[in-house]
């Protein structure tokens, strides 16, 4: 696991610290970020580090996915069939390229 994977868990939990941290000082018991627990105040502070911290979710989930898409977009340009300009990213433009050559009639997909 390198370091990336590692910091939307990081966030997620920092987040749940900071929602620890204001019910301690208001005193207003919130539900944990994840859980349902119908006596705790769904309130707008709770209501914004749940929606933080699923997205954050989300993102952990995709970090392995645009790693792949990454490595698979230097390939296709040591193979001369991207050619990523200034501020283009690979996993973009592998996604872009695989699109394009789904669509096409005999593509490289097909006679690989």
């Amino acid at each position: 696991m390198n370091n990336d994977d590692v910091q939307p868990r990081k966030c997620i939990e920092l987040l749940k610290l900071c929602q620890q941290l204001q019910t301690q000082k208001d005193g207003i018991r919130r539900p944990e970020p994840g859980t349902f627990d119908p006596t705790a105040t769904m309130d707008f502070f709770a209501t914004d580090i749940t929606r933080s911290c699923l997205w954050l979710t989300h993102i952990e989930a995709m970090l392995p996915v645009l790693e792949q898409l990454t490595e698979l977009g230097k390939e296709l340009e040591k193979e001369g069939k991207i050619q990523p300009e200034a501020g283009e990213n690979y996993a973009s433009l592998a996604v872009a390229w695989l699109l394009d050559t789904r669509q096409k009639p005999n593509s490289d997909l097909v006679n690989q």
